[in-house]
């Protein structure tokens, strides 16, 4: 395939038993004759060594199954309306390219709004690459990857979480490139240490959209337990839940089933949560 000595392309690895080398050709031939077949697909890149591991996944996660609180749901949905009108933005000459960086403690919803994102392209035939390894060499890999694809047609979105842990020069270089700049590639990363980022890259025309994300408020907290199958909620769960993240009340409803199906009861109660 062209480029894969770079590392650039995906690769087909067929092995047939009993020297069976005509169905080997007929598979190729079939290959061959399709349509991109990764175009639309959600693909999981993993491993650092090659031929990297690669796994195409149906995105589980929608914007309906997750609590956040207001100003994290406006950054969501400004992405989120260009997912969903992309084929009207770029029949009018605006491409898919956002960065968008989001960042904030550990467990409060970074990863799920990225997840939704993904849901969202998916379903709206956009290709999301998730780079699971978090190396300079591995996510420029991929970003060339998918600027390659694009030029071929078609919207693509990368997905890292952990940004930090990638030089940030290496980064700068990537999303000021000339091949980016002129892609339908969109880059949605996460970071617990925005801190530990070079400021540069949160200016407009790299990381475009900058979403914090903070510990969920109270409305929040009682939707989080909602969304995890407990309904019970009191003013003593509000104080009890204050400066839990979304991850500490997931597991809090997890425990709250557990014990009320122990106490031969369907539905968590108050006194199960606490």
């Amino acid at each position: 395939f062209e480029g894969h000595e770079q590392g650039l392309s995906f690769c087909i690895h067929i092995e047939t038993k009993n020297s069976n080398a005509a169905a080997a050709h007929r598979l190729i031939s079939l290959i061959e004759a399709e349509a991109d077949p990764w175009i639309g697909q959600t693909i999981i890149f993993d491993g650092s060594s090659e031929p990297r591991k690669v796994t195409i996944v149906e995105p589980t996660i929608g914007r309906d199954q997750i609590a956040l609180n207001p100003p994290e749901y406006a950054g969501l949905n400004m992405f989120l309306n260009q997912i969903d009108h992309i084929e009207l933005l770029v029949s009018k000459g605006i491409p898919f390219k956002r960065g968008v960086l989001l960042h904030g403690p550990w467990g409060t919803g970074k990863t799920l709004a990225a997840a939704a994102f993904m849901q969202a392209c998916h379903k709206a035939g956009i290709t999301v690459f998730h780079e699971k390894q978090i190396s300079a060499d591995c996510l420029v890999k991929t970003m060339r990857l998918a600027q390659r694809m694009a030029t071929r047609g078609g919207a693509f979105m990368v997905f890292c979480e952990d940004i930090d842990l990638v030089p940030s020069r290496s980064l700068i270089n990537m999303m000021d490139g000339a091949d980016n700049k002129a892609s339908n590639v969109s880059i949605v990363a996460t970071t617990n240490h925005c801190d530990h980022l070079d400021p540069a890259l949160t200016r407009t025309g790299r990381f475009d959209i900058v979403m914090e994300f903070m510990l969920p408020e109270e409305d929040v907290r009682r939707d989080i337990l909602a969304i995890n199958k407990c309904e019970a909620w009191s003013e003593t769960i509000s104080k009890a839940t204050e400066g839990f993240t979304g991850s500490d009340l997931a597991e809090v409803a997890r425990r709250a089933q557990i014990q009320s199906l122990i106490n031969g009861q369907e539905c968590p109660t108050v006194e199960d949560v606490l």
